[in-house]
């Protein structure tokens, strides 16, 4: 049995999220705004905490390495670009070889941000959600660019007079002229980026520049957004849930009615079935569902309180959210976690180990299961939240 009500219900938190909190930036800022059809980008006076950034604020460069340690390429690449605003994405080895693609972000574009911001390169973002096909997307979005989807490392190219068409494009890079030509037009961009952005949670450390400003203090609503959305969309699901539950007593009430008419007796047990497993279907996605949003409560508020935290990944292994990176102490890193409310269980997975000036560690993360509340309880905290 299918109800558009639970559609509504569970999907509305997730894109007052996306809506509240990431942009797009062109040559100004946009908004995602939801319709019937999917998403839009709607022009805005201001950004959101995440933004996605047009390929026309950035360069991108291809170069290969001969250096197969990990550590020896980033020390390389952090010589040749000591400056900030850059990117780099390191492909898997190959002959003792790596594939490099750095993306250097103009300084103007830098100085737009006025606050701690995460950037995310278009291209790099839309490259992750489809680097498994095999073919050259023509984006004929704000920015409009070619990006090939099924090398190592993204490749991408603006399109205008050094580039006019996909023939150049793919003289330019090398890319076989086999390869299948998809369009992806202005309209279902936004669609394609938001896809993008769900795909892509778990490894957002590799795909996004963190613009630190200089101020004293930054203070940042993360904690409060993240409580409400995991706080409504919990009260969102404990509301559908009662409904089947009166839905059933109603029911109930109906075969007590019917009496001997067997065949009647029957649909109704059957349609008592369906309902009562759409209700567990419920629960057990309200027991065991972890929330996207408490990945950025986590995250956000390290790096923002320890300003040489470098999260190298950021993975999920089984019921565990497991952390990779650096810091100036691992150890106060560790402590952070621990006092968090959404985690219950933070320790390290492997020995802290000193690379040049900074600690190297492993930490993992058990996050707080969201348990069942009644209604009015819930009310209340959300008053606080807010």
């Amino acid at each position: 049995m299918q109800f558009h009500l639970i559609k509504q219900l569970t999907t509305k938190p997730m894109r007052w999220l996306l809506q509240k909190n990431i942009s797009y930036w062109h040559k100004t800022a946009f908004r995602f705004s939801f319709s019937g059809d999917g998403y839009t980008l709607k022009p805005s006076e201001s950004c959101g905490s995440v933004v996605v950034l047009a390929r026309n604020h950035y360069q991108e460069f291809i170069h290969l390495y001969p250096v197969a340690q990990l550590s020896e390429l980033k020390q390389i690449l952090h010589t040749e670009y000591p400056q900030a605003g850059v990117l780099h994405y390191i492909g898997p080895e190959q002959d003792q070889r790596r594939s490099v693609c750095t993306i250097v972000i103009h300084p103007d574009t830098l100085q737009q941000f006025s606050r701690l911001t995460l950037l995310i390169p278009e291209s790099l973002l839309l490259w992750h959600a489809l680097k498994s096909d095999n073919a050259i997307y023509q984006c004929d979005s704000f920015a409009r660019y070619f990006l090939y989807s099924a090398a190592a490392v993204p490749v991408s190219q603006q399109i205008g007079a050094f580039c006019p068409d996909v023939t150049s494009f793919a003289l330019n890079n090398g890319i076989p002229d086999q390869v299948a030509l998809k369009h992806v037009d202005a309209d279902s961009y936004a669609n394609k980026l938001v896809q993008a952005l769900a795909n892509s949670v778990f490894v957002i450390a590799k795909l996004a520049v963190l613009v630190r400003p200089q101020v004293k203090q930054i203070q940042l609503p993360f904690k409060a957004i993240a409580i409400t959305a995991a706080v409504s969309l919990l009260l969102y699901i404990v509301l559908v849930t009662a409904y089947y539950s009166v839905l059933i007593d109603n029911r109930k009430d109906q075969l007590a009615e019917l009496g001997g008419s067997v065949n009647q007796l029957l649909d109704i047990q059957q349609s008592v079935q369906k309902i009562s497993d759409d209700v567990d279907t419920l629960r057990a996605l309200r027991e065991n569902k972890q929330f996207t949003a408490h990945v950025w409560q986590i995250v956000l508020p390290l790096l923002q309180n320890d300003s040489s935290v470098q999260l190298q990944d950021i993975a999920s292994q089984s019921e565990r959210i497991v952390i990779r990176g650096k810091a100036d102490q691992a150890t106060s890193v560790l402590t952070t976690l621990q006092a968090s409310n959404v985690v219950t269980d933070a320790r390290f997975d492997a020995p802290v180990r000193r690379d040049r000036d900074k600690d190297a560690f492993v930490i993992s993360i058990l996050l707080v299961q969201q348990q069942e509340q009644p209604i009015a309880q819930q009310a209340e905290g959300s008053d606080v939240t807010e």
